[in-house]
């Protein structure tokens, strides 16, 4: 069993995630319509927030409890084997949108990151040998948290590997009219083999257009119309 899954993203005309200014309160205000429970999010993804949003506070002692007050909120799963959030979750921990963080983790990750998340209380799952196994962790999100609908709000590696196996249901696009041409990544860039969509719902939103495909022949709307 897996929850209902949605990649949720705001692209260029030509595909890319980067190279133009991304309105982010209708990147996040188009994602609440979506009614999801939990959001997944790549560590390369969370990396690149604390480059362009400067993301990088110093760690309190408060920062190294789970939050308090944020039972409605969503819960953040990070696949992260390599341990590259070390030091800097606590950043997302601070995220009033955010209940908490739960981290996926493999039987390569380093022993000091596993000491790092213990100690702060971030519940961790090991899911796979040597890397994450998404299909584990996208099944653990539902037998573990109840999780009926997943936000997925990430770049294209994690975006790629989960479409490659299988494990979207739909594409939430804000497409803005711009062309980054070859300076920007493309976020469909390292899919395996062609995806089959079907357009379930069309609608303009500040000059952009707002477009939600079902990924072969699922059909669930979820945009407000």
């Amino acid at each position: 069993m897996r929850p209902h899954v949605i990649v949720h993203n705001t692209v260029s005309l030509d595909g890319s995630i980067d190279g133009f200014e991304v309105d982010l309160g209708l990147h996040y205000g188009l994602a609440a319509e979506l009614a999801t429970q939990a959001t997944l999010v790549g560590s390369g993804s969370a990396r690149k927030s604390f480059e362009l949003f400067g993301l990088a506070p110093e760690e309190t002692e408060a920062d190294r409890r789970p939050p308090a007050g944020r039972e409605g909120k969503p819960l953040w799963f990070i696949p992260d084997s390599g341990g590259s959030l070390y030091g800097r979750l606590h950043a997302f921990r601070r995220f009033e949108e955010c209940r908490d963080c739960v981290v996926l983790v493999s039987e390569r990750t380093p022993a000091g990151y596993l000491d790092y998340l213990e100690s702060r209380g971030y519940a961790h799952h090991c899911l796979g040998q040597d890397r994450v196994d998404l299909a584990r962790g996208v099944e653990l999100v539902a037998e573990r948290y109840g999780v009926e609908r997943l936000l997925v709000d990430s770049g294209p590696s994690l975006v790629s590997a989960l479409l490659s196996r299988g494990l979207v249901d739909q594409l939430s696009l804000i497409i803005v009219p711009t062309v980054t041409g070859r300076s920007g990544r493309r976020l469909f860039d390292a899919v395996e083999a062609p995806v089959g969509l079907q357009l379930v719902q069309r609608r303009e939103e500040q000059g952009c257009q707002v477009l939600l495909f079902d990924v072969r022949g699922r059909a669930e709307p979820s945009l407000a119309e």
